[in-house]
């Protein structure tokens, strides 16, 4: 997942909507994971992390650049603990 295209199979995310129908996609795919990437807006970061928990894939690779500690998203509605990357 990017903002733009990383590489072959990339899926770009822009909004949150975009970012649900994504992990729709990969699941659909038959992905066991999703490889996210650091340069995705926030908001469809948290999508993604929201609809990857609701749907039980995993999400790994890197917090994107928009969310620092101060704009951490409550521990809730993000699933930290499958989310796992660098940072």
């Amino acid at each position: 997942m990017a903002v733009r295209p990383c590489g072959p199979g990339s899926i770009v995310v822009k909004h949150p909507a975009d970012a649900r129908r994504a992990v729709d996609d990969i699941k659909a795919g038959g992905a066991d994971f999703i490889k996210v990437y650091n340069r995705n807006p926030r908001e469809a970061y948290c999508a993604l992390a929201g609809e990857a928990k609701q749907q039980h894939i995993a999400c790994e690779g890197h917090v994107p650049d928009a969310i620092t500690a101060r704009k951490l998203p409550p521990p809730d509605s993000v699933p930290w603990s499958t989310c796992k990357g660098s940072r």
